[in-house]
């Protein structure tokens, strides 16, 4: 596992998307509500005051995504500078 992550662009790549999803939580919660369009179906606001189950679902869930990229990334990079300093020294 450590020598999938120890390549340059695992880091960047979830840190990256860790703040892009960072920002669109961000966004959700400043905004109070986002839209949903199911396929086939009329769209729907989803807030706290209307379908607040599902609002916080998708805040949660974001969070938790942004939380476990940031945690990969930081792994990703710890891997990486083991794997050049371990190269180092042989």
């Amino acid at each position: 596992m450590q020598k999938l992550i120890a390549f340059p662009v695992v880091a960047p790549f979830f840190f990256i998307f860790g703040i892009v999803l960072s920002q669109f939580g961000y966004g959700y919660l400043q905004r109070g509500s986002f839209k949903y369009t199911p396929q086939g179906g009329s769209s729907q606001i989803i807030s706290p005051t209307h379908n607040p189950t599902l609002y916080w679902t998708v805040s949660a869930g974001i969070l938790a995504m942004r939380v476990l990229c940031l945690l990969i990334s930081a792994f990703a990079a710890f891997c990486l500078v083991r794997a050049y300093q371990s190269k180092g020294t042989r």
